[in-house]
């Protein structure tokens, strides 16, 4: 892997190849590119020191592509740094360059994240040339590793993967004019059916064969569940098994009442139209020639059921009533006092047994007297404090347990919330995504400086890892300061509370909790 650093020099920010010995510089190659301003690729310099021999792109103002395609990836976006990709290529080849030389790696293409215009890295050394497969197969392992924007149509996603995959031989140009049609919203290629779906997509950019990356998306259409038409069912009568659940089949029609069985097997027939359904008339009985209860009324439910039932009810109620004796007056004995105590007492008084409903006439069996058990001389724990509250620890006996209340340890397992406190205005700016992107592109960043035209569009961001946070300057043009020190672009410097920031002269403070 190529190394590069970064150099802040004023307000421009560089990328920096230092020319090993057993490099082999193509001259002519690196003479187009420092006399020439071709479109797509990052404006070179060529400087020599002393022994030391350097290549200088010019980056300023520009986030790197891994960047700038993290989190979400709107459709305008995507076709923006797709399409300035493959204008530097087809730009390099208008000046005769060898296209092999330019770098597709995703942190070293830089773009422009208001006008999408890609800066894109040519490192003139003569050595292994890649094939324009090795283009397609870039493109494809990147719309694979691009999380899409699901708040809008996504079709476009499908588009380009069928284009990629409609055939073993990849033109830019070609490419170009699809990237062109879906812009517009007018897409006229036929789209290929692809069959073969990659089994894996663990792998990195340009690391295995085009072999590995045939990607599918096959359109399927939509399957219908046939619909039956009940007229089309022909009825049929399954006789269950002799242990099988007795359960009402359904009825075809609301009007129709089955005839109910008896427990002889014998049909009931129904009522007929015009019966006296007077609460007078003799009460109807279950089959067995019982009362109807109100297990068989739940089971058999039906108008008539329930108002004989309800008739039944008010007969037993009458009937109670007329059999209770007249309330004699109370005697007084002579001391005055009711005798109904004593009668009570003398009576034995059995508890209602629950779940079991008592019988009028039937004898009463007596309750056995429970067994009174010897106390058990248990002293109660003492309540330490209130759990809904807030224990102090440290006050208890040593050896004891504190108990913890729920809200005590819940604020424990809170998570650290980081802010940035805007000095100018004390605003507060909770860091709620990871990254963190600050700068005067609305529609990039999560944070927008608006009022402050010396702040880059994409001026830094902010990530955390593992409870940690870290800052990077994307190659700002009046750079980051950390503490009163300049950050150096693309490195990402740890921070901690309290640390003060400054993008260009936009003064923050850091803070955690």
């Amino acid at each position: 892997m190529d190394q590069f650093t970064y150099e802040n020099s004023g307000v421009n920010t560089y990328l920096v190849y230092e020319i090993r010995k057993e490099d082999n510089v193509d001259s002519m190659a690196l003479g187009m590119l420092t006399n020439n301003k071709i479109p797509g690729l990052a404006k070179t310099i060529f400087l020599q020191k002393d022994n030391s021999k350097f290549i200088k792109y010019d980056v300023s103002a520009r986030v790197t592509l891994q960047d700038f395609f993290t989190g979400q990836v709107n459709k305008k976006r995507l076709i923006g740094a797709f399409k300035g990709i493959v204008d530097a290529f087809l730009a390099a080849e208008e000046y005769m360059l060898d296209t092999s030389s330019i770098i597709l790696d995703l942190n070293l293409i830089f773009i422009d994240v208001s006008s999408y215009e890609v800066s894109m890295i040519m490192l003139p050394l003569v050595g292994e040339s890649r094939t324009a497969s090795d283009v397609s197969l870039f493109f494809r392992d990147l719309m694979y590793s691009i999380q899409s924007d699901v708040t809008e149509d996504c079709s476009h996603v499908a588009k380009i993967l069928n284009y990629l995959n409609s055939s073993a031989y990849f033109s830019l140009a070609e490419f170009e004019k699809v990237l062109a049609e879906i812009k517009d919203g007018n897409v006229s290629a036929p789209v290929k059916p692809i069959t073969q779906i990659p089994a894996s997509n663990q792998h990195s950019l340009l690391g295995s064969s085009p072999a590995q990356q045939q990607i599918a998306i096959k359109q399927v259409p939509p399957v219908q569940a046939p619909v039956s038409s009940p007229a089309a069912v022909p009825p049929a009568v399954s006789t269950p098994p002799a242990n099988a659940a007795k359960v009402a089949p359904p009825q075809a029609n609301s009007h129709m009442v089955l005839p109910q069985k008896g427990p002889n097997g014998m049909a009931i027939p129904p009522k007929q139209a015009g019966a006296n359904t007077n609460a007078n008339a003799a009460p109807a009985v279950t089959p067995d020639g019982k009362d109807i209860s109100l297990f068989y009324l739940l089971q058999h439910y039906n108008s008539d059921n329930a108002a004989t039932y309800k008739a039944q009810k008010e007969a037993k109620k009458a009937a109670k009533a007329n059999a209770k004796p007249a309330a004699a007056a109370p005697a007084q004995n002579k001391k005055g006092k009711d005798k109904k105590a004593a009668n009570k007492a003398a009576a034995p008084v059995v508890p209602p047994v629950q779940g079991v409903q008592a019988v009028p006439g039937a004898p009463v069996a007596p309750l056995q007297t429970p067994v009174q058990q010897p106390a058990m001389n248990f002293q109660p724990a003492p309540v330490i404090g209130n759990f809904g509250e807030t224990t102090v620890l440290g006050g208890g006996a040593a050896g004891e347990t504190t108990v913890l209340s729920q809200a005590n340890a819940a604020s424990a397992q809170q998570p650290v919330n980081p802010w940035l406190i805007r000095i100018k205005t004390s605003e507060r700016i909770a860091i709620n995504k990871n990254p963190f992107r600050i700068g005067k592109e609305k529609s990039f960043v999560e944070y927008f400086i608006g009022d402050n035209t010396a702040v880059s569009r994409s001026h830094a961001v902010i990530t955390s890892n593992a409870g940690s946070y870290f800052l990077k300057d994307t190659n700002s043009t009046n750079h980051t300061f950390v503490n009163g020190t300049m950050i150096q672009s693309g490195v990402e410097v740890p921070l901690k509370s309290g640390d003060r920031i400054k993008f260009a002269n936009e003064e923050f403070e850091f803070k955690i909790g």
